[in-house]
């Protein structure tokens, strides 16, 4: 850090010298250390073992700080620990080694690993996590009591497989051992600096837009902490470690998935296949889901069609169904992958930040296999029968995907991937039904890169044709798919519009402001509020007291009451507007994704009996609340900054009734008269505005907008027969204000 500390100016040129001098005595140090190692292992099985223990104490001693780690990532904390003056005196009174150290130790545990090809995964131990002498237990620590991959079943199949077989009492091998060290480093040294780095750059970011100056003693610090951490996580050797026990993790989990049968034997094929260019990724190209779990689909279908024993399906959850090389792994290992990788592609931002002013550093992802880190996020996402727990399938592989597609560099690579274009589509569908097991919020927390996903895919042609081919194949899936998006969407435009009239009632009111805490707030209320707030709007609808036509009593209507949302009322100023932005965002990408859905499939949603009800039902409540009698509610100040945007909300509403229109085989009878059966939202009115509106603003080209007049005239000819609508009568009203002053 002394080197970027001083008074020097820091030019490009300085810079650049600095680093790559840095650099390079860091590498001739890790060559020398690792050299050392190697001899002492050379040394005879006792000192082998010496060697591994002293790494699984450094292991051992940065538990905690994970575990801290971990705490501070779900509580949000901002605060970098290795910023602390008395950092220091806590790392001597807690055990626990430096960030430096520990960037280090891992780097020393990844040159021990580079020596393990892709052909010698035969030889990397499954059972390492069920042995239980002195130097696994030294080695695993904590990792030994977590939770399995494989139900309670399979994990009894797996021991009693180690026990027929004495796996568990021949000697381990040293890459063995090295590998499932460096698996752990990941988790206990790796992530936990990673996320001490962002939080130091978080933390530059903020003293910069205070507008710090650049000579000040902070600033300047800051900039040598960020300079000197760059000078490690950024180096080409120590990314290209990391990519290569990255990349020999996931081959040797999907090696696990796909290359065995339930009784722990090889299935041939698959092995000989996986040693092949471009080994495992073909097998997930080939088969997805893996053939084990379509074998036992075939046959769950064929008992459903034939005679079962009463008690089948209450022991179908005790069967064994994964191999015992697959049952015995600890499902954190996967995790902490998937998270290290997502850590590495947030590094891939920060080097294109200051790429275009330090050319000299290569980016962080260059050594990065996209093809086998992609098939490894499908592979678990189609998995069900192997990845039981949808925090692994939703938050672990499908958000490490959507990281990929949004970093540059990457994305490209991506889309022209052979087995992403053949079973992403899939894979999104299946986890999209998969997250409605979780909790309202982590649904909805799920849910948002799957929605951005599919509306930055559906706009590409071998996407859209993948879409096709899963409403041909599987159409109960693709059903279940647009029931659960439809109802994402009703429910969050009814929490969305509560939200904001919410906010227009305490922006009248003069309470748009957090209120200071109050002296006689116990901790149990404040505890209960921060849990209720984490927990997201409250479902319900928002009501109103006051009149619904009358300009002049637009006061009363903002501040009308609202039953059922006394969630809204208790929250703070600064967490409601948080809220109201997450919900209008959301909300507005669900109702995109449903479009593009109604525009490429919509003779799906046509033909089935159940969806298009329900499809009908949410489009007329997303026209009540944006054009509807209550619409004025939601005017408010700076729209944008809450991410309401109407016109393109109505916009794709209106899309989304023409794309139906379209589809309809009977010449746009059977929406209608769906429309037409809606007795809780439609109104004539209200279709009348909204087509007003589109006309005004231009929200539509001239033949969708011609569509749209179609269905407007054809549904006042259906509600009414004495009404006869004037199109191009309306004056501009008090009505559509909302959306005029949106512009």
């Amino acid at each position: 850090m002394k080197y970027f500390a001083g008074n020097q100016a820091l030019t490009t040129q300085y810079l650049q010298a600095t680093v790559q001098t840095l650099r390079h005595d860091e590498q001739n140090h890790q060559e020398v250390f690792l050299q050392i190692v190697k001899n002492l292992c050379r040394g005879g099985s006792d000192c082998r073992h010496r060697v591994v223990q002293w790494y699984g104490q450094i292991l051992g001693s940065n538990e905690l700080r994970a575990k801290m780690s971990h705490m501070l990532r779900m509580t949000q904390q901002q605060a970098a620990e290795s910023l602390d003056p008395m950092h220091s005196m806590l790392l001597k009174v807690q055990g626990q080694t430096s960030y430096g150290f520990t960037l280090n130790a891992f780097w020393s545990l990844l040159g021990l690993a580079e020596p393990i090809k892709m052909d010698k995964l035969s030889d990397l131990c499954y059972f390492f996590c069920l042995r239980g002498d002195a130097v696994a237990r030294e080695v695993l620590g904590d990792l030994a009591k977590d939770a399995k991959l494989g139900n309670e079943a399979s994990v009894s199949a797996a021991e009693k497989f180690c026990n027929a077989k004495g796996v568990l009492k021949a000697e381990t091998k040293f890459p063995s051992e090295v590998f499932w060290l460096a698996l752990k480093a990941v988790r206990v040294l790796f992530n936990p600096c990673m996320a001490e780095f962002t939080r130091i750059l978080q933390k530059f970011q903020s003293v910069h837009d205070q507008g710090a100056s650049p000579t000040s003693p902070e600033y300047r610090f800051l900039v040598a902490e960020i300079l000197s951490w760059r000078t490690v996580i950024l180096h080409p050797k120590f990314c290209s470690l990391y990519w290569h026990l990255v990349h020999l993790g996931l081959s040797w989990l999907l090696r696990a998935v796909y290359c065995f049968n339930l009784d722990g034997s090889c299935r041939l094929d698959e092995e000989t296949l996986s040693v092949k260019p471009p080994r495992l990724a073909t097998l997930v190209m080939q088969s997805c889901p893996p053939p084990l779990q379509v074998e036992r689909q075939r046959a769950a279908r064929a008992n459903a069609s034939g005679s079962q024993s009463p008690n089948h399906a209450a022991n179908a959850s005790q069967d064994v169904t994964t191999p015992p090389q697959f049952a015995a792994l600890p499902s954190a290992l996967v995790e902490d992958l998937f998270s290290s990788i997502r850590r590495m592609l947030e590094l891939q931002s920060v080097y294109l930040s200051v790429r275009s002013s330090q050319g000299f550093e290569q980016p962080p992802i260059a050594a990065m296999d996209a093809e086998l880190v992609a098939s490894a996020c499908i592979a678990v996402m189609t998995a069900s029968d192997f990845f039981r727990n949808v925090h692994l399938r939703c938050d672990g592989a499908c958000k490490t995907l959507y990281f990929m597609f949004l970093t540059e560099g990457v994305r490209d690579r991506l889309e022209s991937i052979p087995v992403v274009q053949e079973h992403l589509v899939r894979a999104l569908t299946e986890v999209f039904i998969a997250s409605e097991r979780g909790s309202y919020y982590d649904r909805i927390t799920f849910r948002i890169p799957i929605v951005d996903l599919f509306q930055k895919l559906l706009v590409v042609d071998n996407y859209k044709e993948a879409l096709h081919r899963l409403g041909s194949s599987s159409p109960e899936k693709f059903i279940h798919m647009i029931h659960l998006l439809l109802n994402d969407v009703s429910t969050l435009v009814d929490q969305a519009m509560s939200a904001l009239t919410e906010i227009r009632k305490r922006q009248h009111e003069g309470r748009d402001h957090d209120e200071p805490p109050q002296p006689s707030a116990t901790t149990e209320g404040a505890a209960a509020e921060a849990a209720a707030a984490a927990a997201g709007a409250s479902p319900s609808r928002s009501s109103s007291s006051g009149t619904e036509d009358e300009e002049d009593e637009e006061e009363d209507d903002a501040g009308a009451s609202l039953e059922g949302n006394a969630q809204l009322r208790r929250e703070t100023w600064s967490r409601l507007e948080a809220t109201t932005r997450d919900l209008c965002s959301l909300g507005f990408n669900a109702c995109s994704l449903f479009s593009l859905y109604a525009k490429e499939c919509g003779a799906y949603i046509i033909r089935s009996s159940s969806i298009l009800p329900q499809a009908v039902t949410t489009l007329d409540c997303c026209l009540d609340h944006l054009v509807g009698p209550r619409c004025l509610q939601l005017k408010v100040n700076n729209m944008e900054s809450y991410n309401f945007q109407p016109k393109k909300w109505l916009m794709k509403v209106l899309e989304s009734y023409v794309y139906l229109l379209q589809a309809d085989p009977e010449g746009g009878d059977s929406l209608v008269a769906e429309i037409l059966k809606d007795g809780r939202y439609f109104q004539k009115e209200t279709v009348n505005k909204a087509y007003r509106i589109a006309k005004r603003e231009g929200l539509m080209n001239l033949k969708l907008l011609e569509k749209f007049q179609e269905l407007v005239k054809r549904l006042s000819e259906g509600k009414e027969e004495d009404f006869e609508i004037d199109l191009d009568a309306f004056p501009v009203g008090s009505e559509a204000k909302v959306l005029a002053d949106s512009s």
